[in-house]
């Protein structure tokens, strides 16, 4: 019996020192906290962790045996903003196997460059709009003149002065609520027509609905200014949007 006890005190010791206490502090690249979130951890040989609530400031503490993880971070609708969370639904990330040992290890420097951004991003300006017809991220859009707060895919003809208004930074469908960056830098139009470069203007494409071309500035017809060359069609193209 004596035996058995000493067994069982080596045994939780053994287990003891194999604990980690994991924390950290989950915020975006603006600093925002992914407030009343949530954390999980799944080392792969066994069921996960049950989701552990972030406290106000984005902060957890969760105790793991010594192994290689899995974690599962997840904000909620109400903390997401239009950019990285327009439906509103919940979003998760999930991270790269992390490797836990120790009597302690904090996570944050690991886990925050790889959270998405709550809200729009510094210097953006954004707007809420009905998309009359399905619409895709990175499409030049202009306001529907048949529908109230309503917008539409820019068109080949539209070159006109005042037509474009933004970029639509998600796909919303029918009747969905599109998310119209007015305001700020995007990587998501497509080149439709020839090649960008650094500096110059872009304009309403006159060969593919909703993609962009450069050319040389008119007033009215500008949705913003290339911020990094693009030479292949159908490609991305860095610019900073600002209708003019």
């Amino acid at each position: 019996m004596k035996s058995l006890k000493v067994l069982l005190c080596v045994l939780l010791l053994a287990s003891a020192a194999f604990a980690t206490t994991v924390t950290g502090t989950i915020v975006d690249a603006n600093g925002n906290p992914y407030a009343a979130g949530t954390i999980s951890a799944f080392s792969g040989v066994g069921n996960g962790t049950t989701p552990l609530a972030l406290a106000g400031n984005g902060f957890f503490s969760m105790t793991l045996t010594a192994g290689t993880y899995l974690f599962t971070v997840c904000g909620t609708p109400a903390n997401l903003g239009p950019r990285g969370n327009p439906a509103p639904t919940q979003t998760c990330f999930m991270s790269q196997p992390i490797a836990i040992s120790g009597g302690s290890q904090d996570l944050s420097s690991t886990l925050n460059p790889l959270v998405p951004v709550l809200g729009p991003q510094p210097g953006e300006v954004t707007a809420s709009f009905t998309a009359t017809a399905a619409l895709t991220a990175g499409q030049v859009v202009k306001v529907d003149t048949s529908n109230a707060n309503a917008v539409l895919v820019a068109t080949t003809s539209d070159t006109g002065g005042g037509v474009p208004i933004g970029i639509v930074i998600n796909s919303p469908g029918t009747a969905g609520n599109a998310i119209v960056l007015l305001v700020g830098p995007t990587a998501l139009p497509l080149l439709g027509t020839s090649t960008c470069s650094l500096g110059q203007w872009a304009v309403v494409d006159t060969t593919t609905n909703g993609r962009i071309k450069c050319g040389t500035y008119t007033a009215g017809t500008s949705i913003g200014v290339v911020t990094q060359a693009q030479a292949t069609v159908g490609s991305p193209v860095t610019i900073l949007v600002q209708p003019r």
